[in-house]
C-alpha cells in the first residue's frame, strides 16, 4: 500500500511476475529524472535512425510505421485499442531481428517462441508490456484455438480477459487476467484470419547488405528506454489530449488501429509529408490484413445484384433456388449444395428486406438493390472498415495541424 495524503494506492500483487525495474529502467536514470523532470525531444527521429542501422524495410515508411509503434507501446493505457504489427516473409529475411529490435525498446517488452493460454495471461497481466511471439505460425494449430481467441480480442482495452476460479479452503471467487496489450508476430506462413485482421502486416524480404545485429548490451537501449519512459510520464497528458481528434477520413477498426499511431506521430510533430507517408502503407496493409469476401459471396452478391436490376423499382421478391439458379459454381458441387449455402449465406449476410412468405411452394424473400449494395459494400475488399474509405484515403495528404481539445478519457 502506498499513501500520498489522503490518497492510497493499492497493489494487488497476487503472485503476480513483475517486471525487473533495473533490467528496463535503473535507479540512477530514474533519480536522474526526479531532479530534472523534463520531457526528451527527437525521441520518434533517433528511434527511426536505430531502426535502419540493424533492419532494412521494403518500403520507407515502415520504419516510422514501427518507430511510431514503439513510442505508442509506452502509452497504450490511454488507448481503446492497440494495433498488432505482423512481420511476414521466408526464412531468413529478418523477421526474428526485428522482434529482437522490438524487445530491447518497446514497454516492458518479452520475446517467445511458443506459449500456452496460462502463461499468456499471466505474463501479460503482470508486466502490462509489449509481447512478441516468434515463430507464429504454430498458433494456427487446432490445439491453440483458445489462445487464438484470447489473442484476437485483445487488441482493445477489456478485451481478451482470461478468468479462473481460486478455490481455497474457505473461499471460491473469480479471478480475471487481462491480455490487452501492444503485440508483435513474426511467422513464415500465414496466421489465423482473426488474429490476422488486427495486425499491420509488413513484409519481409532477405537484406541486400550486411546489417549488424541489435545486441542485447549496447547501451543506446538503455540510453533510449530512459527517454521513452521520461516521455511517457511527461507528455501522458498531452497524448490523451490528442487522442481523439485523430481517425478522420478512415472507420471503424481501421480507425481504430490507426489513431495510437496517428497520435504519437502528432505528439512528436512529423511532418505532414511523412504522417502522409506512413498512412499510405498502414493503409496498405490494412486492405491485405482485413477479411475480405470470398469468391463464392462474391458471386452471390453479383448474382442477386444483378437480378435486382432488372426490376422496375430496384426490389424483388425471390426464393433461394432461383438465387441458386444465377450463381457460377463448380459442377462438382450439387444443386442441393449450392441452395443449401445460398440460403445460409443470405441469412448469415441478413440480405433480405422481410420474410416474403410462399413463391411457387417454396421460401422467398423480399430484396431491395439498396440494401444489398450497401451490405456488399461495407464488405468489399477491407472486411468490416469499408474498403471504399480505405482507398479513397490512399495518397492523399494529412493535415499536420491537429486541434487540440482536452477531456480525453482513459480507462
Amino acid at each position: 500500500i502506498y499513501k500520498d495524503g489522503n490518497t492510497s494506492l493499492v497493489f494487488d500483487l497476487r503472485e503476480r511476475h513483475l517486471i525487473g525495474i533495473n533490467d528496463k529502467w535503473n535507479e540512477k536514470q530514474i533519480k536522474d529524472f526526479l531532479e530534472n523532470i523534463k520531457a526528451p525531444e527527437g525521441v520518434y527521429l533517433e528511434i527511426k535512425s536505430e531502426l535502419k542501422k540493424y533492419i532494412e524495410f521494403q518500403k520507407e515508411g515502415h520504419y516510422g510505421l514501427v518507430a511510431a509503434w514503439i513510442i505508442a507501446t509506452y502509452f497504450y493505457r490511454c488507448f481503446h485499442a492497440i494495433v498488432f504489427l505482423f512481420f511476414f516473409g521466408k526464412k531468413q529475411s529478418g523477421k526474428s531481428r526485428v522482434l529482437d529490435f522490438l524487445e530491447r525498446l518497446a514497454f516492458n517488452s518479452i520475446k517467445t517462441k511458443g506459449v500456452s493460454l496460462a502463461s499468456l495471461a499471466d505474463t501479460i497481466d503482470g508486466l502490462r508490456g509489449a509481447f512478441l511471439i516468434d515463430q507464429a505460425e504454430s498458433l494456427s494449430d487446432p490445439k491453440n484455438m483458445d489462445i487464438l481467441g484470447i489473442l484476437a480480442d485483445s487488441y482493445t482495452i477489456g478485451g481478451g480477459k482470461r478468468r479462473i476460479v481460486f478455490i481455497t479452503k474457505t473461499s471460491r471467487r473469480v479471478i480475471e487476467f487481462e491480455t490487452y496489450s501492444p503485440k508483435a508476430f513474426a511467422s513464415y506462413k500465414e496466421i489465423d484470419p482473426d488474429l490476422k485482421d488486427r495486425c499491420v502486416l509488413i513484409s519481409m524480404l532477405r537484406a541486400t547488405k550486411d546489417y549488424p545485429y541489435p545486441e542485447a548490451h549496447l547501451p543506446i537501449w538503455s540510453d533510449l528506454r530512459d527517454k521513452l519512459y521520461r516521455l511517457l510520464l511527461t507528455k501522458w497528458k498531452k497524448v490523451k489530449e490528442i487522442y481523439p481528434t485523430t481517425g478522420e477520413g478512415v472507420t471503424q477498426r481501421v480507425k481504430e488501429l490507426w489513431r495510437p499511431i496517428e497520435t504519437i506521430l502528432t505528439l512528436e510533430n512529423v511532418s505532414a509529408d511523412e504522417v502522409r507517408d506512413i498512412k499510405n502503407v498502414f493503409l496498405e496493409s490494412m486492405l491485405e490484413t482485413q477479411t475480405e469476401l470470398s469468391e463464392e459471396e462474391h458471386n452471390l452478391f453479383d448474382a442477386l445484384l444483378e437480378m435486382l436490376e432488372e426490376t422496375e423499382n430496384g426490389e424483388g421478391i425471390f426464393t433461394v433456388g432461383e438465387i441458386a439458379e444465377k450463381i457460377e459454381h463448380d459442377d462438382d458441387i450439387s444443386e442441393k449444395g449450392v441452395q443449401t449455402w445460398t440460403g445460409r449465406t443470405i441469412r448469415q449476410f441478413n440480405l433480405y428486406d422481410k420474410p416474403a412468405g410462399r413463391k411457387n411452394k417454396k421460401r422467398a424473400y423480399q430484396f431491395s438493390y439498396v440494401r444489398v449494395k450497401d451490405i456488399f459494400n461495407r464488405y468489399y475488399t477491407t472486411g468490416d472498415t469499408g474498403g471504399q474509405v480505405v482507398n479513397s484515403n490512399i495518397n492523399q495528404s494529412v493535415t499536420g495541424d491537429h486541434i487540440e481539445k482536452t477531456g480525453g478519457n482513459c480507462s
